[in-house]
């Protein structure tokens, strides 16, 4: 359960290009490491550390991305990023154990552009933290291009923070009604490091759902 609920959150981490670079560094060899804290319904853990590498860049399926290994519990994973005009998304991911990466039917947006407070775009995402797995269409928003933000590594400043959220309903079946299923996440990425804060919660109105928060904190930056 707790490498699922990492694996959403850790591929927002995607390599920039361009003027956005600083952003989210995608030179090879560069590591972040981070702390993480998970809470739910079964119970929460903390001082969990989980590792992201960037690897040399690599053609898939006629796209240039840059692979980032996952490293969490015992176990890597895999994910694959592009950055084009529109902006910087993850095209496709390789889970634990998995052979080969699989193309994602559409591209998850980490950033897209323009830049500016007040923009957004669409996407979607899946609980991992409720009782079952959710699909639920999302909305980001740049909420700022000017944060400050203190993590065990340091204060940053001048930080791009996005917030996405969410919510749908879910059918329990004749006896139990239908549960809202309600997502949100904050996300802060700073010039020069990439993201240091995530925060993200799922929520839900019918004890039989449940809810759950993961966050994770930038514990240290190797270039």
């Amino acid at each position: 359960m707790r490498n699922a609920i990492l694996t959403t959150t850790f591929l927002l981490l995607v390599s920039c290009s361009g003027s956005d670079r600083s952003l989210s560094p995608a030179e090879q060899g560069l590591s972040w490491e981070y702390q993480v804290a998970t809470g739910s319904m079964l119970g929460s853990s903390g001082g969990q550390r989980a590792t992201v590498t960037n690897l040399p860049q690599r053609e898939l399926s006629g796209r240039k991305v840059t692979p980032q290994r996952i490293d969490f519990g015992g176990q890597s994973q895999f994910s694959f990023t592009v950055s084009d005009q529109t902006g910087v998304y993850e095209y496709a991911r390789q889970a634990a154990g998995a052979v080969e990466p699989e193309i994602l039917a559409a591209p998850s947006y980490s950033l897209k552009y323009p830049l500016k407070v007040g923009a957004s775009w669409q996407g979607t995402t899946q609980t991992n933290m409720l009782m079952n797995k959710v699909s639920i269409a999302t909305t980001t928003t740049i909420e700022s291009m000017d944060e400050a933000v203190t993590v065990p590594s340091g204060n940053f400043e001048h930080c791009v923070k996005t917030k996405t959220v969410g919510e749908t309903s879910q059918d329990l079946g004749a006896f139990m009604g239908t549960a809202k299923v309600t997502f949100e996440e904050h996300l802060w990425f700073c010039p020069g490091v990439g993201m240091v804060k995530a925060v993200r919660k799922e929520g839900s109105n019918h004890l039989m759902v449940g809810s759950g928060q993961v966050s994770m904190e930038l514990a240290s930056f190797k270039k």
